[in-house]
């Protein structure tokens, strides 16, 4: 990607927020990101659930005018298929559980326990990252999910070999996409194989650098000036981006 850095937009933004417009002509790809200081005085990061009283089908725009952000992004899974719209996966917001993770899911009539990947936003600014469930209103981290592959479901590992996850917004979707630095793409683990989302889409994704600075990374899709991208190739751009952590 060959990335240049969107003056008109960080004119107006506080200096520990930067934004970058890049391009691939090859593939072709074009996407967007912003890399932020959260540490900084200026800077706060909120997970917002959307209060529209009708359908709670808010678009980023209408979240973007309802608040106060100068940067808005989705995130997370929902079901369209009801209305008001659900929420699928965890969705924890100041301190208050408001939607369970995903703990269980049902391939080819097969149950599998599951850890989906979160993202994590503490009272200091500090960002984390871990497969996360739900366990009596209290948030467990593993470093690792549960070795699950098609049609071979595994136990998730007990809370007992997890750490509590003391942060004040969580918001679960998956997959993890960088994990220590390096690629981990965790499709099997966290049973995304039978659905769409390994598939080229245009893509959101969320992580952190070394020096705990916050990326976030949107990939246009489904035009021919972007075609989208693979679970990997989101992996591989967070990762050129500084990435140690990231997840979908």
């Amino acid at each position: 990607m060959n990335w240049q850095p969107v003056d008109s937009l960080d004119d107006r933004l506080p200096p520990a927020v930067r934004v970058f417009a890049g391009r691939n002509e090859a593939f072709p790809l074009q996407a967007w990101y912003v890399r932020a200081d959260t540490h900084d005085s200026l800077t706060n990061v909120h997970v917002v659930e959307s209060s529209d009283p009708a359908d709670l089908r808010e678009t980023v725009s209408d979240f973007a005018r309802h608040n106060t952000g100068c940067v808005a992004v989705n995130g997370g899974y929902f079901n369209p298929r009801v209305t008001p719209a659900a929420h699928a996966g965890l969705l924890y917001v100041d301190h208050r559980l408001l939607a369970p993770a995903t703990a269980t899911v049902v391939r080819d009539s097969v149950r599998y326990e599951t850890a989906r990947a979160t993202v994590g936003f503490e009272e200091d600014g500090d960002i984390d990252f871990g497969w996360v469930i739900a366990h009596r209103d209290t948030l467990f981290a593993w470093g690792d999910p549960p070795a699950n592959r098609p049609h071979h479901p595994v136990p998730r590992p007990p809370v007992t070999a997890a750490r509590p996850w003391n942060v004040r917004d969580a918001l679960g979707a998956g997959p993890m996409l960088v994990w220590n630095g390096r690629p981990r793409v965790t499709i099997d683990e966290e049973i995304f194989f039978g659905s769409a989302i390994p598939e080229v889409h245009p893509r959101t994704a969320i992580g952190r650098d070394r020096s705990g600075r916050l990326i976030i990374l949107v990939i246009d899709g489904r035009q021919p000036a972007s075609r989208g991208a693979t679970l990997e190739e989101t992996a591989t751009i967070m990762r050129e981006l500084g990435a140690v952590r990231a997840v979908l």
